[in-house]
This record gives C-alpha cells, sequence and structure tokens, in this order.
C-alpha cells in the first residue's frame, strides 16, 4: 500500500485522463510494474522536443521506480505510436492524470546537466493502479488528496515563515545601515525590503491541480 501512495502521490499539474489509445500524431510511452501499476506518457506533437520531453519523463519515471524495493519494472520506450491498455483482473483502477511540461522535469534536467536545455512541449502524465473492490479505491483516493492537501498547506506554511524571516532580517539591516548611509547601500536595502514585503503579502500559490478518479478497469 505504501509503495502505491508514493507511485501516485509523485504526479504534478491539472490534465483530465488522457483516451485509452493516443493519436498517432503524440509520442507515447509507458512505465510498468508488472502486476501493480502503469503510467502512460502522452506527449503532443511528434517534434524533436516532443520527443526529448517524453524520453526525459521516462528516464524520471525508471529513476523514481528503481528507489522503491518493486521487481518487474518494465518500460515501452517512447515512439509515435497508440498505448493499449493493458488488461487486468481487477474491476476498478485508480486513475492520477496531470499536465507535464518543461517545468515537471526541470530538476532531471539539472541532474543531466541540461538545465538551459528548452524543451517546448507539453502533454500527460497517467498513473493506473488497479483497486480490488469501489470502496477500497474510493478511499485510497481520499487518502491521496488529504496527504497532498497537506503537503500543500506545508509548503505555504514554510514559505511563509521563510519570507518573514528575511523580512525581519532586512528589517534590521536597514536601520544598522541607513543611520550612516542614508544614500547608496541604504537604497539597495530598502529595495530588497520592498521585493520582501511584495513576497510576503503576495496570494498562496494554487495548489497542484490534477485529476483523480476510479474507473473500470479495461479488460
Amino acid at each position: 500500500m505504501r509503495i502505491l501512495i508514493v507511485l501516485l502521490a509523485a504526479c504534478h499539474g491539472a490534465a483530465g485522463p488522457p483516451p485509452a489509445s493516443a493519436p498517432p500524431t503524440a509520442y507515447t510511452a509507458r512505465v510498468g510494474i508488472e502486476g501493480e501499476s502503469w503510467t502512460d506518457f502522452v506527449i503532443d506533437d511528434t517534434g524533436a522536443a516532443s520527443r526529448a520531453l517524453c524520453e526525459v519523463l521516462v528516464a524520471s519515471e525508471q529513476r523514481g521506480l528503481s528507489r522503491l524495493p518493486v521487481k518487474d519494472v518494465y518500460t515501452r520506450q517512447c515512439a509515435v505510436a497508440a498505448l493499449a491498455a493493458p488488461s487486468v483482473k481487477e474491476p476498478y483502477v485508480l486513475v492520477d492524470s496531470r499536465a507535464v511540461d518543461q517545468e515537471s522535469v526541470r530538476i532531471d534536467l539539472m541532474i543531466a546537466g541540461g538545465s538551459d536545455q528548452l524543451l517546448p512541449a507539453h502533454g500527460t502524465r497517467t498513473t493506473r493502479v488497479p483497486m480490488n473492490d469501489r470502496a477500497t479505491c474510493d478511499a485510497m483516493k481520499k487518502q491521496l488528496d488529504a496527504d497532498d492537501a497537506a503537503a500543500h498547506q506545508a509548503t505555504i506554511t514554510a514559505t511563509s515563515e521563510f519570507f518573514a524571516q528575511e523580512l525581519e532580517e532586512t528589517k534590521k539591516r536597514e536601520q544598522e545601515v541607513c543611520v550612516t548611509h542614508p544614500s547608496g547601500e541604504c537604497d539597495s536595502i530598502r529595495i530588497e525590503r520592498h521585493v520582501l514585503e511584495e513576497k510576503q503579502h503576495a496570494p498562496p500559490p494554487a495548489a497542484p491541480a490534477g485529476t483523480r478518479s476510479c474507473e473500470p478497469a479495461p479488460h
């Protein structure tokens, strides 16, 4: 159960579930755990940027699974071809679909030394986890939604505390410096204070949106 939570909680961005088969004008790929779950990537368009984004996403998914105690990981590499829905024995699947773009793989690009690489492409990342019954699926969805909400609130709190501390330290420096240097360095500190005040009072970022749903499993 813990592995399923990690797999589903790793998704980011907003998008609806893609169709079972992708159009031939998209790069698609799949990374799955035999008998447990699978993640489909559908990247719009068939250009070089779409293929590059698809490959980075697949590599990121594989790297994430390599850190988990799972076996029988399989991959269908990026290709301009439809993805056939695998048949599963369970009656339901928990579907978690998110939008993906360059921001989704920024850290992966940094790890690969290509943080300046532009990938003007976008698509969806959809993870499906088979469930034995609808009640179990609904309970898992509820737990994941609650975990997401708690994580988002924790991020807002940490960000607010960070800016509050930075602002307090900047105000102290302003009081110390502006007494002896009413211009120059003092002006720079005041600008810094104004910027921090704007950030502190800015509306909190919206929670990463996406769709989770319990659906009949493909057979």
